[in-house]
């Protein structure tokens, strides 16, 4: 597979400088999720973040499975907390000599803003829409939806709605990529950080920090701050097995090209089990078509 190039090492100053400016802010609550988008770069660049490069070689195949006989396929990013699957789909689209019209679709401007910063590095045109994708109401549908891990972001109830919409975005024949880690054994209720894996997280992050210093001229204590509310804060719901999975996206009408497993055999450095921070398990991997 083409190898990805992610400059993560400059991003992740820029998104910590723009998500205060940039990220979406909740009319009621008033927050907003700076503390997500801000930090997200960096945990990446400390091997704390997990991302669709982690599952590179699943989604540049399946992207060029997809698409290899089309001249100009309409391909959606549904959700993004980066460019990382923009890097996928530049890097598959590549190795066939096609250029793809891609839109990524998020409910925040960050990311947005990092895709676009990401596709004119690569001299890749990228459209971009900031809505909710449940609102999102494209003029034209798509040949292929990419997205990774994005149903942990949704309570178990609305990912029947969700897998509609992803349906109703479709051309006939089009296909949904992705893959979310598996937990058996979990309940419906939302995962958080245990309070000593929060500390660990924060510590590591702080020792990273400080390691790039030089590089990132960023105070390592600004970004431990960031890493406690970040613990704080994060959280997500599990996909409890390979049954509810498949279920979910054939009760929304697809059909069920390709369901596997994707063994994670390694931790992170720090060994710590916490919602988004990458460690040993599974994921699963999906290729769903609309007939």
């Amino acid at each position: 597979m083409q190898p990805v190039e992610e400059p993560v090492v400059e991003s992740a100053p820029l998104a910590w400088r723009m998500a205060p400016q940039l990220c979406h802010r909740d009319a009621v609550t008033g927050e907003d999720c700076s503390w997500y988008h801000g930090l997200w770069q960096f945990l990446r660049l400390m091997g704390l973040a997990g991302s669709a490069s982690d599952r590179g070689d699943f989604y540049q195949r399946a992207i060029q499975a997809s698409v290899a006989r089309m001249v100009a396929p309409r391909i959606l990013i549904s959700g993004a907390a980066d460019y990382a699957m923009l890097a996928q789909v530049i890097a598959a689209c590549h190795d066939l000599s096609i250029k793809p019209a891609v839109t990524v679709v998020d409910v925040c401007e960050t990311p947005l803003h990092l895709n676009r910063w990401y596709g004119d590095r690569a001299s890749f045109p990228v459209n971009t829409s900031r809505s909710n994708l449940l609102d999102y109401s494209p003029p034209r549908f798509f040949d292929l939806i990419c997205t990774d891990s994005i149903l942990g972001r949704f309570p178990p109830g609305q990912w029947g709605i969700l897998a509609k919409k992803w349906m109703e975005l479709l051309n006939p024949g089009g296909a949904i990529l992705t893959a979310s880690r598996l937990r058996q054994g979990a309940g419906d209720e939302r995962i958080s950080f245990p309070a000593d894996q929060a500390q660990a997280f924060r510590d590591a992050v702080l020792r990273g920090a400080r390691e790039r210093h030089a590089s990132l001229g960023i105070d390592p204590q600004l970004l431990a701050r960031g890493a406690e509310i970040y613990a704080e804060r994060q959280s997500t719901y599990a996909v409890r097995s390979t049954d509810q999975f498949r279920s979910l996206f054939e009760d929304a009408g697809f059909a069920i090209e390709e369901l596997s497993i994707n063994q994670r055999i390694t931790d992170n450095s720090a060994s710590i089990k916490a919602p988004t921070v990458p460690h040993r398990g599974e994921f699963l991997q999906i290729v769903a078509r609309r007939p």
